[in-house]
């Protein structure tokens, strides 16, 4: 579930910054590299969310005709 009151980050940045003090300068890069791409991810994760609420549009009556196991059948 997309909770959007809190993030993963947040819950988890008390610890990340103890850690981030005790590494040494080239970790401590990689390690917020680490925490931004999970910033980025939960944030794309947030705007997808937003789908999963939308009504989704209904295939027509000819949706799949003419087809078997995904291939088109010979005439």
């Amino acid at each position: 579930e997309l909770d959007t009151r809190n993030s993963i980050l947040d819950a988890v940045l008390a610890s990340a910054r103890r850690i981030d003090r005790e590494l040494g300068s080239a970790d401590r890069h990689r390690f917020r590299e680490y925490l931004n791409a999970i910033d980025e991810t939960e944030q794309r994760l947030k705007r997808a969310g937003h789908w999963l609420t939308q009504p989704k549009p209904s295939p027509g009556k000819d949706v799949g005709a003419g087809t078997r196991k995904g291939k088109k059948k010979k005439k």
